[in-house]
């Protein structure tokens, strides 16, 4: 394994663990959002936040994804990136994820 290949595996094991982390934040938030009817739940990544900004590689690795698919059987789990017009014209891009479950 050359040093390349080295290091794209620690990117991939970053993210693998992290979505574990994440998965079991996001369980209940999903629990108390199907309490009370909803069957999607769209979890924006607060770009503002420097916790969150640093993590945006972890969230567009495709293994994070498919890591919250396996483990969230019947959910549907996808990561969205929209670009938004402000009002002055500018462009600016946000970041979702986005739990299915119906």
């Amino acid at each position: 394994m050359n040093f390349a290949e080295d290091l794209r595996a620690k990117a991939d094991a970053a993210a693998i663990s992290y979505a574990y982390e994440f998965l079991e934040k996001m369980k209940l938030l999903m629990e108390s959002y199907a309490e009370k009817g909803c069957k999607t739940l769209y979890y924006k990544i607060d770009m503002y936040r420097d916790d969150e900004k640093a993590r945006l590689k972890l969230y567009r690795n495709p293994l994070f994804v498919k890591r919250l698919n396996e483990k969230l059987d019947g959910v549907k789990v996808t990561f969205i990136e929209e670009n938004k017009r402000g009002l002055m014209g500018n462009y600016y891009k946000e970041y979702f994820i986005c739990f299915d479950w119906s």
